[in-house]
């Protein structure tokens, strides 16, 4: 099919699809909007999300976001639901999903499976891909993605590498590998 022609409506070969208010392009998508509602079109004048939503942002990494009456919501690239939009905030973190239900947040796969209920004050999905820092009543804790273990300690604060993730109890460190193993280090000098 031809490249689709961006105006006050969208046009494939001479043939308007959608006359609307606004169109708006991000990552080779078409985020068409009429009135007060939006909709999703792709590059071929598909309709990927109908034109119902409050607003609808589109992610470099191909996730859509629908924002709609009851919450903001996660698709896939082609529009099909990961999450439907119930939440207060979604959001793609280094594989992770992480849920905001306006109290409480909740660690959840790309896939749809809601790996750690809402029960965080806070979640912070690391850089190092093996550890998701969980925190509830100024204590934090980590949750090992390769295990899908949580640790028991909770503790003040932490410190982490590809590694190990360290937390701090009563500044009394407790190391932990990358499959939740608690183990040793041993200090030493020279």
């Amino acid at each position: 099919m031809s490249k689709l022609e961006v105006r006050q409506c969208l046009v494939q070969d001479g043939r308007v699809i959608v006359t609307c208010d606004e169109v708006t392009e991000q990552c080779g998508k078409f985020i068409v909007r009429i009135g007060n509602r939006s909709g999703l079109y792709d590059s071929d004048g598909n309709i990927v999300l109908p034109i119902m939503y409050e607003s609808i942002r589109v992610s470099s990494d191909g996730f859509i976001f629908p924002v709609g009456s009851f919450g903001m919501g996660l698709c896939d690239a082609s529009g099909e639901f990961i999450f439907r939009p119930d939440y207060d905030s979604v959001e793609v973190r280094d594989g992770h999903v992480v849920l905001y239900d306006g109290s409480l947040y909740a660690l959840a796969s790309l896939d749809g499976k809601v790996l750690l209920p809402f029960a965080y004050d806070h979640i912070t999905v690391l850089v190092a891909p093996s550890f998701v820092a969980l925190w509830r009543s100024r204590k934090c804790t980590v949750y090992f993605t390769k295990t899908d273990r949580v640790a028991s300690i909770w503790g003040e604060r932490f410190e982490f590498t590809d590694e190990h993730f360290t937390l701090y109890k009563d500044d009394q460190p407790f190391v932990y590998d990358a499959m939740g193993n608690q183990i040793n280090m041993e200090v030493t000098t020279e």
